[in-house]
Formats: C-alpha cells, structure tokens, sequence
C-alpha cells in the first residue's frame, strides 16, 4: 500500500482510540452521577 493510505489508517486508528477513551470517560462521569441522582442509568 502507499504511505498516504498507512497514515489515513494511523489516522482512522487513532481516532477510533480516541473514541473509545472518551465514551469510557463518559461513562465514568456517567456513573458518578448516579450516585447523586435516581440512578436511571439503564447502560
């Protein structure tokens, strides 16, 4: 393959990484809200 097309997949990689860090910060948070609130958290 050519570089231009590793660096989109290095690129694609990355921000999947990215996407999977920031949805488990947000289930974090998430988690830290029920405590304070109902707990209507069905995820």
């Amino acid at each position: 393959m050519t570089l231009s097309h590793q660096s989109l997949r290095c690129n694609f990689i990355s921000a999947a990484v990215e996407t999977v860090n920031s949805r488990s910060y947000l289930h974090k948070l998430r988690q830290t809200d029920t405590r304070y609130s109902n707990g209507t958290d069905f995820e």
